[in-house]
């Protein structure tokens, strides 16, 4: 055959070749496309689930209505017990007002971001302060707190002198951390027990992803080996003024009047029989007897006896003689 014949044999096999080769090609580019136009969408979703839950969570924060004051707990036995912001610890008649006189600080120095003891130097305010140094962020450990916050809380539920504020910068995570561990590790409270009550002294309650993550901890690690929970406290008895004196308490109720009202007057009783019956006995006699008789009674005969002892006198026994005058 000719030499022309076979070039043309050869082209005509690769030109035979070459349409499998592209149709391979073309739809291997086809899937990738369509792959790519699916995680197109898949992102799209995933953009869009994601814009949806944060809405959904600025639509939830902008239902919580905060409170403005420091807020007590509602409980009959931590009744004592106040969690608020930095505003708070700085209102001096609202402190006074809740008798406030030991304040836990969960921030760091002033130096570092963090709010002062306002009073701590006021001998007027008699205020007690213990710093927990802590930033609001989830790498922050709670363990090496708890210790510190606890022996503080209960130095002040011990002593019943006055009620105590946890605060931080705003009241939401780290004040609300520490009083829910003491719920926990004291008055054996559950996680959402703690939670729920820490809400309903301040609405805006809500300790960050890593506190949260560490409370639930705490509370397993309690749950799991009740040894671990501290003896229930017993009640507070007293009632206390904003010095830090005990007070006399609410006034209780007045003394009733002395004497009740006068009843009507029953029927009159009989006279009682006559005071004294007739004399058993008569009269005394004379309150004197007769005269008492002679002093001497007559003279008797003279005793014989008497007479014979004596004898008759003596012969020349006359009147005595007369004294001589001396010469």
């Amino acid at each position: 055959m000719p030499e022309g014949d076979g070039e043309s044999e050869e082209v005509s096999g690769q030109e035979l070749a070459e349409p499998k080769i592209l149709g391979i090609a073309e739809d291997e580019v086809e899937e990738g496309e369509d792959n790519q136009e699916e995680d197109k969408e898949g992102d799209a979703k995933e953009g869009e689930d994601g814009k949806k839950k944060k809405k959904e969570k600025k639509e939830r924060k902008a239902k919580v209505v905060k409170d403005e004051k420091m807020g007590q707990v509602k409980d009959e036995d931590l009744d004592w017990i106040w969690i608020g912001g930095a505003d708070d610890a700085r209102d001096r008649e609202a402190l006074e007002k809740a008798k406030i006189r030991y304040v836990l600080n969960c921030t760091p120095v002033r130096s570092n971001g963090g709010v002062a003891n306002f009073y701590e130097k006021d001998a007027t305010m008699r205020m007690e302060y213990c710093r927990v140094s802590m930033g609001d962020n989830a790498t922050e450990t709670l363990q090496s707190r708890f210790e510190a916050s606890w022996a503080f809380l209960e130095k002040a539920r011990i002593r019943e002198d006055g009620s105590v504020l946890i605060h931080c910068q705003q009241g939401v995570s780290r004040s609300v951390s520490m009083a829910m561990s003491y719920m926990m590790k004291y008055y054996r409270k559950t996680f959402d027990e703690a939670m729920a009550i820490c809400k309903e002294a301040r609405s805006q309650a809500c300790p960050n992803e890593g506190f949260t993550a560490q409370l639930k901890a705490l509370h397993e690690e309690l749950r799991s080996n009740p040894k671990l929970y501290e003896p229930m406290p017993p009640k507070r008895g007293k009632i206390y003024c904003a010095n830090g004196r005990p007070s006399a308490g609410p006034p209780g109720p007045a003394v009733g009047p002395a004497r009740g009202p006068v009843g009507p007057k029953g029927p009159a009783k009989p006279n009682v029989g006559p005071a004294m019956g007739p004399s058993p006995r008569p009269a005394v006699g004379p309150a004197v007897g007769p005269a008492v008789g002679p002093a001497v009674g007559p003279a008797g005969p003279p005793d014989k006896r008497k007479a014979e002892k004596v004898g008759p006198a003596k012969p020349g026994a006359g009147p005595p003689k007369p004294k001589k005058p001396k010469a």
